[in-house]
């Protein structure tokens, strides 16, 4: 976990105790959450010793909870320094010895047939394939030879052998912070080593919660009714409210007040499009217009014999299409400004402000992840919001500049 974000908060204290929820999986119509299983999920090399091979098992105990879990060496670098572990399935009884480039496992205490069978995936010194065969308790072939790098070996002796339908990858039963000890036993030599459990699957993180406001600070105050009559500012009491240590002052506002209201027509509006000064014939009330795509000429006899009323004057507007290549193109745009100053550096990701408050401008949806800003001429999308002075974006800068004005774009 490299990162969290705080989606909604609403606590009513200092002190919270945070918890992430592990991966979830679908099994039926239920999600289950992978931590429920206490499964390791995590083993660090402290100090990678040296003359160590890959496919070195991992040694568990004491053990107090939890039940399973099996690890190896997954890589190491030329000297033999352990570099990876990799937790792996739980172990079946005996174990296997292999020649390298070939399909054959010759057991040694095994029950195969009873343990694995055909189809089932297996891993022995850190190498995962498939049962092709089974000839008996002891005698078994895989899907791929196996194959193991210069100087590593080439066989694997007395190796045990882990399968993937035994049970879950990391064990199970297993307490956070409770964990045996590991350590690595080889056959080679190795030496030095020193490894620990860290954590279990989808845990092991550490959540502290942090504010840059005290719970349940007022931030702002909703005017629900203005009054009237005021001459002189009055004091809002907040005694009563929280710890009472909050102060607020009124401002009055203008002696006037504008109303909401609509036109419902368009009479004595003189910048009307419709109003028009009457005139001796076109612009009177017994004139009317009719529009057609066809000439005024064609038809008006026709019209005039059906529609034209006795005492009016029919004036004509002739509707014709014209093709046309002109293209316009709007490009509209808004910005927003917010206080302080902003300082960013070429190659960086970050923007440092001084006197900003980029959370409480988070808060109040001036802007938020995903908006985009503008510094220096430069114009970035939000990718982190740490605190009122410090936030990233998605991409870095190309120019450092210093005390410039953070544009908010919509």
């Amino acid at each position: 976990m490299t990162n969290v974000a705080i989606l909604f908060s609403n606590t009513t204290t200092n002190i919270a105790s945070l918890d992430s929820q592990g991966a979830l999986y679908l099994a039926g119509n239920t999600f289950f959450d992978i931590k429920d299983f206490g499964s390791v999920g995590r083993i660090d090399v402290i100090s990678g010793g040296s003359g160590y091979k890959v496919g070195d098992e991992i040694i568990f105990g004491p053990i107090a909870y939890g039940t399973g879990a099996a690890a190896a060496v997954k890589t190491v670098n030329p000297s033999g320094s352990i570099l990876t572990i990799e937790v792996q399935p739980p172990r079946i009884p005996g174990t296997a010895n292999v020649v390298n480039n070939t399909v054959q496992i010759t057991g040694t205490g095994t029950a195969f047939g009873t343990d694995i069978a055909v189809g089932d995936k297996i891993v022995i010194r850190s190498q995962e394939r498939y049962i092709n065969a089974i000839t008996s308790a002891t005698q078994a072939n895989v899907n791929v030879a196996f194959s193991f790098e210069s100087g590593g070996g080439n066989f694997a002796n007395n190796y045990p052998i882990g399968s993937f339908t035994r049970g879950l990858v990391g064990g199970s039963g297993y307490i956070q912070n409770s964990f045996p000890t590991a350590t690595v036993s080889t056959a080679s030599g190795g030496a030095g080593a020193n490894v620990a459990i860290r954590a279990l699957m989808g845990n092991g993180e550490i959540l502290a919660p942090f504010s840059d406001f005290p719970a349940g600070q007022i931030l702002s105050i909703k005017l629900t009714s203005g009054g009237v009559g005021y001459q002189y500012i009055p004091q809002v009491d907040l005694t009563g409210s929280g710890d009472g240590t909050a102060i607020a002052n009124a401002v009055l506002g203008g002696v006037y007040t504008t109303q909401p209201g609509r036109w419902t027509t368009s009479d004595s509006i003189i910048s009307s499009s419709e109003r028009k000064l009457q005139g001796s014939n076109y612009y009177v009330d017994y004139a009317y217009i009719t529009s057609s795509l066809t000439d005024f000429s064609k038809y008006k006899e026709v019209l005039k014999q059906l529609l034209h009323p006795a005492g009016f004057v029919n004036y004509a507007d002739l509707n014709k299409e014209f093709d046309s290549n002109v293209t316009i193109s709007v490009n509209a745009s808004t910005s927003n400004t917010i206080s302080g100053d902003v300082s960013v550096t070429g190659g960086s990701i970050f923007v440092i402000g001084t006197g900003t408050r980029f959370n409480v401008a988070n808060q109040r949806g001036i802007f938020t992840l995903g908006s985009q800003i503008a510094v220096n001429g430069e114009i970035r999308l939000i990718s982190s919001i740490f605190s009122n002075t410090n936030l990233s974006v998605t991409s870095a800068f190309t120019n450092t500049a210093n005390d410039q004005t953070l544009i908010i774009l919509t």
